[in-house]
C-alpha cells in the first residue's frame, strides 16, 4: 500500500459479499460481530465510492480519501 500497488487480488465486491455472509451466519447463531459489521460498512462505502475493482487495499484508499490523503 505504501507503494500504491493496488492491483486487484480479490475485489472489494467479493470481500463485501463475504462480510455479508459472515454477518448473516453470525446473526443466525445469535452471535454479535461488531468488527465484522464495521468492515462490512467500510467495504460497502468503498464500493459505493467506485472502488469495487480494487482488492482489500481499497479500504486503505477509502480511509485515505476520508482523511484528505491522496
Amino acid at each position: 500500500m505504501v507503494e500504491r500497488d493496488f492491483a486487484p487480488r480479490g475485489r472489494m465486491t467479493v470481500q463485501l459479499k463475504d462480510m455479508r455472509n459472515a454477518l448473516d451466519t453470525a446473526s443466525g447463531l445469535g452471535f454479535t460481530a461488531p468488527i465484522t459489521g464495521l468492515l462490512e460498512q467500510l467495504y460497502a462505502e468503498g464500493v459505493a465510492h467506485g472502488l469495487s475493482d480494487l482488492d482489500q487495499a481499497g479500504l486503505f484508499v477509502e480511509l485515505a480519501q476520508r482523511n484528505g490523503m491522496k
